[in-house]
């Protein structure tokens, strides 16, 4: 069988080091107690460590990402405790965290999860497949979206007749994908993306100062 914890130790020693970690601090203490406390705890090193890996350069390959690649490009059945249908397809991303200019992520999802006239969720539900759909990665810093990887999902909730027409909507997804890919880019949808987030952000609600360092 599989060694579980031989994998973990493995995954452990080849991804969590410093260079690949943060430490955020938040306190009313001056920036020079604040460093001094940290001197004590971690040594002086902590303020030398070596930068960030990038991403790798790797054109789409996901030969060196973490997660193994024969985790994917298959099919597992989950018996479900609540009496409710799932389709989640997942496809394993080089890191987006160096993309927040173009956030190419958002634009896909943005289009994907759209629910509109004529929007992918619109035909599903006409045809009585499907109740909702979501698509996108995690929250950064999450075990979906980090410095090493990103996972992109797609989440549909299905009805019983979707159930038993799972691959159906599955080549409905992926044939959605391939005239994304046709039609290129838009530049009025990056746009319209655009002034949202910008909206958005100039109307941020003020947080609590723990919730940046959770």
């Amino acid at each position: 069988g599989t060694d579980i914890m031989k994998l973990l130790k493995e995954f452990h020693a080849k991804h969590y080091q410093t260079n690949k970690m943060k430490l955020v601090i938040t306190s009313p203490e001056s920036i020079d107690t604040l460093r001094s406390y940290l001197t004590a705890s971690f040594g002086p090193e902590v303020f030398n460590a070596l930068p960030p890996p990038l991403p790798p350069d790797d054109n789409g390959s996901i030969e060196n990402l973490p997660l193994r690649t024969d985790t994917f490009r298959t099919l597992t059945y989950v018996n479900a405790v609540r009496k409710s249908h799932k389709l989640h397809l997942m496809w394993q991303l080089s890191s987006i965290a160096g993309d927040y200019r173009s956030k190419s992520s958002s634009y896909l999802a943005h289009l994907i999860g759209h629910e509109g006239p004529c929007s992918l969720l619109t035909s599903l539900k006409s045809k009585g497949y499907v109740m909702g759909l979501t698509a996108g990665v995690g929250a950064a810093e999450s075990f979906t979206n980090n410095n090493m990887y990103s996972l992109f999902t797609i989440s549909v909730l299905l009805t019983d007749k979707g159930l038993s027409n799972w691959v159906i909507v599955a080549d409905m997804i992926f044939k959605f994908i391939e005239m994304i890919k046709e039609k290129g880019v838009q530049e009025w949808i990056f746009d319209e993306l655009k002034q949202v987030a910008s909206i958005d952000y100039r109307y941020l609600e003020e947080d609590d100062e723990s919730d940046f360092v959770e």
